[in-house]
């Protein structure tokens, strides 16, 4: 039992050709033996940054004063594979790249605003958990510079995840 071991340069689908030989009476069962494959993945599994999927969410604190946290969206990001919300705009909107932030609510109300310098962005809230997200809320009207913001009922100590997103709708 040796492993084979080798280190991937790039990410995509790599394909391993297998064979083994029972020789001389290969197709008996009693000829042959069993072997096993395992694959392990040693690193992120993404190529993305850590919140570039909803399970790897930056934390965001929450209290009455405005906190802000910056954000970037750069052409590691992709897209996370969660539905598009509805909220998107009509026409060739869809997610480009999307990054996720979380936070616990600790009052009735929260209010969440993303601004934006540059692109079309759209942000959506989701509660549950990231297997199972139900859309709380989602913004999609500033086409360049500008603010988004969204006031949505939370529940105390429940976790709700944002999901910054750039669009392909701005032609960029």
């Amino acid at each position: 039992n040796s492993p084979l071991t080798w280190t991937s340069t790039v990410a995509g689908t790599y394909y391993l050709h297998y064979t083994t030989s029972c020789a001389p009476a290969c197709g008996q069962a009693a000829s042959c033996g069993t072997s096993t494959i395992t694959f392990v993945s040693s690193g992120g599994g993404s190529s993305g940054p850590v919140n570039d999927l909803c399970s790897g969410a930056t934390p965001l604190i929450v209290n009455s004063n405005c906190i802000t946290t910056s954000y970037s969206m750069d052409p590691s990001y992709t897209n996370s594979g969660v539905p598009d919300p509805a909220c998107l705009a009509s026409g060739s909107n869809t997610v480009v790249e999307d990054a996720w932030y979380s936070f616990s609510a600790n009052n009735t109300t929260t209010t969440i605003e993303v601004a934006n310098s540059n692109r079309r962005m759209a942000f959506a809230v989701y509660s549950g958990s990231c297997g199972s997200l139900s859309i709380v809320d989602c913004q999609d009207a500033i086409t360049g510079q500008g603010t988004e913001t969204s006031t949505i009922a939370t529940v105390v100590g429940q976790t709700y995840y944002v999901r910054i997103i750039r669009t392909n709708g701005d032609g960029l």
